[in-house]
């Protein structure tokens, strides 16, 4: 973590620490919801490459719709989520710690649930591909999408003002 000025709501101190605990429970929550799918993925397989004869199941194309019909309504919704939340950093106030959790684990939930529902339909049909690639899609989305907790202490300018804004993350 580095060490940058929180905005004075209160004491120092208590901005101070609500920031870095914000941050460690996104840190936290980032890492669960990174190693809970990564484990079962290799689970699945390690489960599915012990199939003998891997066979063709009419239900994986249902699968691979479903999951990825999920990735492209509910990510954009959980970034527009995000967006709303961060509503202070794009009039170039810091966020709210509270709102950052939320709005990090929202992201990581949606991209953490595509990827479980994919590895299930992998289960389900015996057989990794197609389903396979929305689940490795959503955990490679999510690995790089790590907390930073720019957006709650260092406040970039409006969003209108190129020189100095920033995406936050």
């Amino acid at each position: 973590m580095t060490n940058i000025p929180t905005p004075n709501r209160g004491t120092p101190s208590q901005s101070t620490s609500s920031v870095k605990l914000a941050l460690l429970w996104a840190w936290l929550c980032w890492a669960i919801l990174l190693v809970i799918p990564f484990l079962l993925l290799q689970w699945v397989i390690w489960r599915l490459h012990t199939v003998e004869v891997a066979r063709p199941h009419a239900d994986a194309a249902k699968w691979f719709v479903a999951a990825m019909a999920y990735l492209l309504v509910i990510l954009p919704g959980s970034f527009f989520w995000r967006g709303h939340l961060f509503k202070n950093y794009w009039l170039g106030r810091p966020v709210a710690p509270h709102k950052y959790v939320v709005a990090t684990i929202s992201i990581g939930l949606a991209l953490a649930l595509g990827g479980v529902f994919s590895l299930i339909g992998c289960l389900v049909t015996h057989s990794l591909m197609p389903n396979l690639i929305p689940a490795l899609l959503s955990l490679l989305l999510f690995a790089i999408h790590w907390p930073t907790g720019r957006a709650m202490v260092r406040p970039v300018g409006h969003v209108e003002d190129p020189q100095v804004y920033e995406e936050p993350r």
